[in-house]
């Protein structure tokens, strides 16, 4: 009863680099490499939003003023 539950982690790293630690400098790079990776997703998110929201808005304009869209193709 003393195996982990996986070996898969255990194989990643070896004894002598399982208990360094990291310093100061590494850690601040961590947290900004990930603080990036954030920013850069929200960014992609809010595009996103963006372009849905301006095809919704031209469906909405163009149901007011009565113009008959083009039907979009369906490939499923």
């Amino acid at each position: 009863m003393d195996e982990p539950a996986s070996y898969f982690l255990t194989l990643l790293t070896n004894e002598t680099t399982a208990y360094e630690s990291v310093t100061f400098m590494e850690a601040i790079l961590k947290l900004g490499a990930v603080l990036f990776l954030v920013l850069a997703n929200s960014f992609f998110v809010g595009s996103e939003f963006a372009l849905v929201s301006s095809v919704a808005t031209d469906f909405n304009c163009a149901q007011q003023q009565e113009i008959v869209l083009p039907k979009r193709r369906s490939d499923c």
